[in-house]
This record gives structure tokens, C-alpha cells and sequence, in this order.
């Protein structure tokens, strides 16, 4: 034990006096939004942009009561060109309406729902595509149809 204390002291300062030789950016001389764009080699426009893309509107009111989440039990779901029969490699579309657990629909987006297409005699045999937030309380889902048989869709 002693020596690996000793062998951390010694790599400890090595890399500490290494830091100590190397010159300083004083951050203030310079914006930090350019000094982060240019690290990155991201144009402000194209940050800027990006920003706009990941924005992610918040509720439209405070949540002052637990009935006024997101209740699984409330939202729905609906299953687009509903048909007979699939073939295998057909994608099925679905969209999830969030509700709150007074049944009031959520005008904004940000709940994390998770989609399962499954088959109840193989239970193994699962696919999920993927769930896109709409940012207006809906949700569409997209799956591919793997394998023969029946499937049933659960969101929650």
C-alpha cells in the first residue's frame, strides 16, 4: 500500500508541475461562446440552430396537483390505416394522445413513454422503432412487423 501511495504522489505532481508549464487562457479576455464554438469547429449560426432544433417547450401552466400529470391509465392510443392483415417488413403506425388523470388532454410534449409491439404466444418476439415526441401531447410510434402470427401493441 505504501507504495502505491508513493507511486500516486510522484505521477501526481509530474502532471501537476506539467499543467503549471503550460500558459493559462484567461477566459475573460475572450467570449466564451466563441472560444466554445471555435473548440468544437461549430459556426454560432449552426449552434444557434441546433439550439433552436433541441428546444423543448415546457408545460403552459404550473403543476400544482399530482392529477394535473401525465396519467398512463387516461392517455390513448390509436393505430393509423388499421387493416385485416400485415405482411412481414410493413411498418405499423401509432400515435399516443397524453391525458392527465382528469382525462384533459396535455397540450405539451415531454413525457416518456415506452411502446411494445408483442406477440402473447412467443413472448420474446418484440419490436420498437421508436417513440417521437410531438411537443403538443401526442406521440407517434413506428413498428416493424417482424414475424408471422398475431401481435398486440401496449404503450405505457
Amino acid at each position: 500500500m505504501c507504495l502505491g501511495m508513493i507511486s500516486f504522489l510522484v505521477i501526481w505532481s509530474f502532471v501537476f508541475k506539467e499543467r503549471e508549464k503550460q500558459p493559462q487562457r484567461s477566459f475573460l479576455s475572450q467570449s466564451p461562446r466563441i472560444s466554445f464554438y471555435s473548440e468544437f469547429g461549430i459556426s454560432s449560426e449552426r449552434y444557434s440552430s441546433l439550439q433552436q432544433a433541441l428546444y423543448w417547450a415546457g408545460p403552459d401552466r404550473s403543476i400544482t396537483n399530482v392529477s394535473m400529470s401525465t396519467s398512463p391509465a387516461h392517455s390513448t392510443f390509436i393505430i393509423h390505416n388499421m387493416k385485416d392483415s400485415y405482411q412481414i417488413g410493413e411498418l405499423l403506425y401509432v400515435t399516443i394522445h397524453a391525458r392527465d388523470f382528469n382525462s384533459n388532454p396535455k397540450p405539451y410534449g415531454g413525457v416518456f413513454f415506452q411502446a411494445k409491439l408483442f406477440s402473447s404466444k412467443t413472448p420474446k418476439e418484440a419490436s420498437v422503432f421508436g417513440v417521437v415526441d410531438l411537443l403538443n401531447g401526442s406521440y407517434s410510434v413506428r413498428f416493424l412487423l417482424p414475424w408471422v402470427g398475431q401481435a398486440q401493441v401496449l404503450c405505457v
